[in-house]
């Protein structure tokens, strides 16, 4: 199966310093709001505390998910 990532957004530096959202590891505050404020439509990851977080305007999924939704 090949994966068509053409319409993925990358976020490499957030440019706040200040975090809209709070999860439970304050890591993460900068990576969800970077997603949010760049209007990603889904966030890839295996990091525990993302994918628990239930206040999310994003969908936070794991790759494995998105791609079986394929």
């Amino acid at each position: 199966m090949l994966l068509d990532f053409n319409n993925v957004k990358i976020i490499v530096s957030p440019q706040k310093t200040t975090y809209e959202y709070k999860t439970r590891d304050p890591k993460d505050d900068r990576i969800l709001t970077s997603a949010v404020d760049n209007k990603v439509d889904v966030l890839l990851t295996e990091d525990k505390d993302l994918l628990e977080y239930k206040n999310s305007p994003i969908n936070i999924i794991t790759p494995a998910s998105f791609a079986s939704q394929l």
